[in-house]
C-alpha cells in the first residue's frame, strides 16, 4: 500500500530491522537513533539481503504518490512496467517483492549524477517524512513559555558567552552536543528553557526534561512496558534540552541509561544543550569521554555566581 505522510517511514524502518535482529545488537549500533538514509546504509551491512531490499521498497513506495518523477520513471523502468503499472504494484503491495526480484534498490534509482537534483529532493523529503509519528511527537514539549534570552542581564562575561553559544546552537550552528556548567541558581535552567522557546517558535521538536524526569519517564514506561518507545522519544528528538546532567544518576542501572542516552545523541551528531552542576570526573565514564570531545562538543562554564544569593 502507499504510505501516506503520518505513517512513520523511519519508525516502520525500524520495526523490519527489530524483526531480524537482537535487541542487543540494536542497542550497540544505537539503530534506534539512525536517520533513514543511515538505517539502510546499515541494513545493506547485514548478512541477509533481504532486508536491505525491503527497506529500499518502503523508501521507495515515499516516491510513487506525490511522485518524484525522474526515480519513478527509472524504477519503472528497471521494472519493465508502465507508470500506471508501478502505482498499482504499490497500491496492491507487491512493490517490495517484485524489486526483490529485479534487485532493484532506492538508491540504485536515484543516484545518477545527472539526477542529482532530482535526488537532493528526493532525499530532503524522505528525510522530512521521516521524522513523522516519531514517539517525541506525542509527548509535551517541557517548555516553560515565559523563559527568554533577552531576560537574562549580562553580568559578565561567561553568561554573554553562554546566551551567544545557545543562540548558536538553537540555530543548528556550531556543535551539535552543549554543555553549561555552573553552580545551582548561576542560570543555566533559564538559559536552556529559552532555549527551547526558540525552537518552540520556530516549530522545530524538542523536548526540555530535568534529569529526574527523564527517569521517571523511562520507569514508568518500564512498567506500562512501553520503555523502548519513551528512550527513543529521548534518543531521536532532534532537539534535546538536559537539564541537572548526572545529578540523578545515582544507581549503576541509572548510570548505564545516562551513558547509552549521550553515547545515542553523540554518535548521531543530535542536537543536544546539556545543563549541569558537576564536574567531568563526577559524570560516568563513558558520558564524559564524549562530552569531552571538542570536534562535537562545547562546553561553557557560567562564573557569575548564584543569582538568588545576588539578590539578597
Amino acid at each position: 500500500m502507499v504510505t501516506q505522510v503520518g505513517d512513520g517511514l523511519r519508525a516502520r524502518m525500524v520495526a523490519v530491522l527489530k524483526e531480524h535482529l537482537d535487541p542487543t545488537i540494536m542497542e550497540k549500533f544505537g539503530v534506534g537513533a539512525l536517520r533513514v538514509n543511515d538505517l539502510l546504509d546499515f541494513a545493506k551491512a547485514l548478512p541477509d539481503p533481504s532486508v536491505a531490499q525491503t527497506l529500499s521498497a518502503m523508501v521507495m513506495e515515499r516516491f510513487i504518490g506525490p511522485p518524484d518523477k525522474a526515480a519513478r520513471a527509472r524504477l519503472a523502468l528497471a521494472l519493465d512496467v508502465t507508470d500506471t503499472q508501478l502505482q498499482n504494484m504499490a497500491s496492491t503491495g507487491v512493490l517490495d517483492a517484485a524489486m526483490q526480484e529485479k534487485g532493484v534498490t532506492v538508491d540504485g534509482m536515484m543516484s545518477e549524477p545527472q539526477y542529482e537534483p532530482d535526488r537532493q529532493s528526493a532525499i530532503a523529503r524522505a528525510e522530512q517524512l521521516a521524522w513523522k509519528s516519531m514517539p517525541w511527537e506525542t509527548v509535551d514539549s517541557g517548555v516553560s513559555p515565559q523563559a527568554s534570552l533577552s531576560g537574562i542581564e549580562p553580568l559578565d562575561a561567561s553568561l554573554v558567552a553562554a546566551v551567544r553559544a545557545v543562540r548558536a546552537w538553537a540555530f543548528d550552528q556550531g556543535k551539535p552536543l552543549v554543555i553549561l556548567t555552573g553552580v545551582p541558581g548561576c542560570g543555566k535552567s533559564h538559559i536552556l528553557q529559552a532555549a527551547g522557546n526558540m525552537l518552540m517558535h520556530d516549530e522545530k521538536p524538542v523536548l526540555y526534561r530535568v534529569e529526574g524526569d527523564i527517569f521517571g519517564e523511562l520507569s514508568r514506561g518500564m512498567s506500562a512496558n512501553r520503555a523502548e518507545e519513551v528512550y527513543e522519544a529521548f534518543a531521536t528528538v532532534p532537539h534535546l534540552i538536559w537539564d541537572d546532567l548526572g545529578r540523578h544518576a545515582d544507581t549503576p542501572y541509572k548510570q548505564g541509561l545516562l551513558d547509552r542516552l549521550v553515547d545515542d545523541r553523540y554518535r548521531h551528531k543530535l542536537p543536544t544543550l546539556i545543563g549541569t552542576n558537576l564536574k567531568g570526573d563526577q559524570l560516568p565514564e563513558r558520558a564524559a569521554s564524549r562530552l569531552r570531545d571538542v570536534e562535537v562538543a562545547l562546553s561553557v562554564g557560567i562564573t557569575a555566581g548564584d543569582y538568588r544569593q545576588r539578590k539578597r
